[in-house]
């Protein structure tokens, strides 16, 4: 991704800033993604995934944030119902247990952002630190996507300390400098849809 693009997603994000409600026509234009890690089948199963997220969020959370879990020893799924402004895994024992006991990199966490919005830095955190989830991502209201992967180089200490730095050098503009520069801890970042 060229440093022109992302500064062109990242302003236009930057504009988005109340909640869009979910249709089914932006439901169905959600798109398949080519996803290092995962072969065609998996990432056609991920799009429909955050589809069945989208349709939970619409008809059953106002619009509103759905957290799915993703365990990849079966994809099984275990969803979260959250607020226009967050998820929280106490919601859901089952979510806690999952985050607790699964092993490293079998888990796979979505959640929606009602006002199109990226990665925030509670997702960002949660992820660094979280050895179980080897992607998450964002699949917005508007149908965009975000995803981050821990490649095989990724090491949660070395991490730590790059996103800490960053957040100290960078207050207003943290994640944005982490997405674009996250290839150097490991982490994939990619986009698309809409």
């Amino acid at each position: 991704m060229s440093d022109k693009d992302f500064n062109e997603i990242w302003n236009q994000l930057q504009k988005r800033k109340t909640k869009l409600i979910i249709t089914s026509d932006i439901i169905e234009k959600i798109k398949i993604l080519n996803l290092d890690y995962f072969d065609t089948d998996e990432s056609i199963l991920i799009r429909d995934l955050h589809q069945e997220l989208l349709t939970l969020s619409m008809k059953n959370n106002n619009s509103d944030e759905v957290g799915m879990l993703i365990n990849l020893i079966d994809w099984s799924k275990t969803v979260i119902y959250g607020t226009q402004n967050g998820i929280t895994f106490r919601n859901s024992a089952k979510a806690q247990d999952l985050m607790i006991c699964a092993p490293k990199n079998s888990l796979l966490f979505f959640h929606n952002h009602p006002a199109n919005s990226v990665f925030s830095e509670k997702d960002l955190e949660s992820f660094l630190i979280s050895d179980s989830i080897l992607m998450m991502s964002v699949v917005c209201n508007n149908g965009r996507q975000y995803f981050l992967t821990k490649s095989d180089s990724f090491e949660k200490e070395k991490a730590l300390i790059y996103y800490d730095n960053i957040f100290q050098n960078n207050k207003n503009g943290c994640i944005k400098e982490f997405l674009r520069t996250c290839k150097k801890i490991g982490l994939i970042f990619k986009y698309g849809g809409e």
